[in-house]
């Protein structure tokens, strides 16, 4: 006799089964909306262990572990994504050295909450400095040409840099030159704080990118040579407005495909299981 499963059975095994495929693409869509973030200090400080991941409320333990140093220098590169960094290392030269060089230096692939990520690292030293009995911060913004507001002593300050998005200068080499000239404006403000105090902590991180949701509007074209759009924005196409697919959800359809395949093969498998149909006949004694 052959025994299957009901239809209902079916049903719910490939639902379950689609459930969990899906499942997948929660996390890998959850990066989208992270931001990297590098500490680096001329002072010592607990670099051990640091997290991979840093969900926004613990950002202030963190800093906390860094403390309230004299300068404190915020770098804000707009619209960069820990996936970035890798293939834009030979333009971070400067940050590269002067993370080398520092005392102590920490890095965080994904700092959660990407939109308010530099803002929060503000509020965070300001929180921590109040703490330490710092009531004295002063909060100001890097010149253009990266000329430092005067430092005196006593005062403990927080110095704001922000960089246009890069990718708006064009794919390959206008990206790598846009973050060749971020990582002199970082390597030229390092040297002059280094020059001023030793006592010092930088953070290098990102507003960005935009929405961690699937689609977002397409920036427009910089003025090079090679641009992709040459109509106006308003008659374009709906597929040359908005970007469709981002890295996350790319990662969450390449790895939820064989997933449920092989889910559904499983399943097929198991449904296909028969109960005997024959059985041996007991032997008769002599």
């Amino acid at each position: 006799m052959r025994t299957q499963s009901s239809p209902p059975a079916r049903t719910s095994r490939l639902f379950l089964s689609a459930i969990v495929a899906s499942s997948l693409c929660a996390p890998a869509l959850a990066f989208d909306g992270t931001a990297p973030l590098i500490i680096w200090s001329g002072r010592r400080f607990d670099a051990s262990s640091p997290p991979t991941v840093l969900r926004h409320e613990n950002l202030h333990t963190v800093i906390d572990n860094v403390g309230c140093p004299h300068v404190n220098v915020v770098f804000n590169q707009l619209d960069l994504h820990a996936s970035d960094l890798p293939r834009l290392s030979s333009s971070l030269e400067n940050l590269r050295s002067s993370v080398n060089d520092a005392k102590s230096s920490i890095q965080i692939p994904y700092l959660a909450n990407a939109a308010s990520a530099p803002s929060s690292v503000v509020q965070s030293l300001k929180a921590v400095c109040k703490e330490a009995g710092q009531t004295d911060i002063v909060v100001a913004k890097i010149g253009a040409d990266g000329s430092l507001p005067k430092i005196v002593p006593g005062r403990h300050y927080i110095l704001k840099a922000t960089f246009k998005r890069f990718r708006e200068a064009g794919i390959g080499n206008g990206e790598e030159d846009a973050m060749a000239n971020s990582d002199r404006f970082v390597g030229k403000v390092m040297s002059e704080v280094d020059a001023i105090t030793k006592d010092w902590a930088a953070f290098y991180t990102s507003t960005g990118p935009f929405k961690p949701a699937a689609m977002h509007r397409r920036a427009e074209p910089s003025g090079s040579a090679q641009q992709i759009f040459t109509d106006p924005y308003s008659k374009r196409s709906l597929f040359q407005k908005y970007v469709f697919f981002s890295d996350g959800l790319f990662m969450c359809i390449a790895s939820t495909i064989p997933l449920v395949i092989i889910g559904i093969i499983g399943v097929r498998v198991l449904m296909s299981v028969q109960s005997p149909t024959r059985f041996e006949q007991p032997k008769k004694e002599k």
